[in-house]
């Protein structure tokens, strides 16, 4: 670690390679600010449209989508909230309490890639594995619940086996060693969401699973505008990150702009796949829908039914 920060050097650039790469960031930082808010707000409209409507609160997908837009907002907020809360009783925020706000943060995140990945295998293995479904339906049921836990747990221990000290490498470390957790559960999701898009590819579909095909094309969607920016994130881990270097915080706002808009993507996806999503948005953003009787079926389990009306006519899509 020791000859890792001693060649944490600053590069320096050319003047005239440097001033137009500071425009490009300066307006890259700008749409970065914009995909944040976008985030921010597609997350909150897909919580709120969730709990409005009961057809989509009580279907199996919504109920991982409403916890995978939980775990966004607390990784977008809660971290910023805990941190401006501790900055007002204390005198500004020390390595350790940096480190909280980071471990906060990778929980939220990491949790996010998890629910969104037991979506998909959720759906895969009700459509094409229904006798193992049905056998082992509590491990479903309790899926995203256990899944909170072992976080919760293994966000305790980093603090208290993890905590670091005041000085620049140790907080370095623990930086780097929660990053590669995080990348680690990014990899094993997106490998796992690959694996199950291709078998989905190679399979018939029956018209009943095409209906919700979503539940493994939204994840997948998300993964893959959020792998450049996990490949980016890579190379802190080996290397010594390129302080100062205006090309490399290019790139890497860039990807994470890519990221952010991920959940506009996927609030796109759910308004083209299904049409129950669309009815609410119909219902909730389109004023001539607003006093008009909004009715949906849901079945038992929680798959959607075909009928789709607004005061007992039934509505094309």
């Amino acid at each position: 670690m020791d000859h890792d920060l001693e060649n944490f050097t600053y590069e320096p650039m050319y003047i005239e390679e440097y001033v137009p790469i500071f425009h490009m960031s300066f307006y890259i930082e700008v749409l970065y600010v914009i995909a944040y808010l976008a985030d921010l707000s597609m997350t909150i409209y897909l919580i709120v449209v969730i709990k409005k409507f009961k057809t989509l609160e009580n279907s199996r997908s919504y109920k991982y989508l409403f916890a995978y837009a939980i775990s966004n907002l607390c990784y977008i907020l809660l971290s910023q909230t805990i941190g401006m809360f501790l900055q007002v009783i204390t005198n500004g925020l020390t390595s350790r309490g940096m480190f909280i706000l980071a471990n906060i943060d990778n929980c939220c995140m990491e949790l996010g890639f998890y629910i969104l990945t037991f979506m998909a295998i959720d759906w895969y293995v009700f459509n094409y594995y229904k006798c193992f479904y049905d056998n082992h339906l509590k491990v479903f049921n309790r899926g995203v619940l256990t899944l909170f836990l072992i976080f919760l747990f293994k966000s305790v221990v980093a603090v208290v086996v993890c905590f670091p000290n005041d000085d620049m490498e140790g907080t370095l470390m623990f930086y780097i060693f929660l990053d590669s957790f995080s990348l680690v559960s990014f990899y094993l999701c997106f490998i796992m969401l690959t694996f199950l898009f291709i078998k989905w590819k190679r399979k018939t579909t029956s018209n009943i699973a095409r209906k919700y095909e979503y539940s493994l094309i939204i994840p997948w969607t998300y993964f893959m505008m959020s792998l450049p920016m996990n490949i980016v994130n890579i190379y802190p881990i080996f290397w010594s990150p390129p302080y100062g270097n205006a090309l490399y915080d290019t790139i890497d706002m860039s990807t994470g702009i890519l990221s952010n808009m991920a959940l506009v993507v996927i609030v796109f996806l759910l308004g083209k796949y299904d049409k129950h999503f669309k009815m609410a948005y119909l219902k909730c953003c389109k004023r001539r829908y607003k006093n008009n009787n909004f009715q949906d079926e849901v079945s038992e389990d929680g798959s959607e039914e075909n009928g789709v009306t607004y005061d007992g006519h039934v509505v094309s899509l």
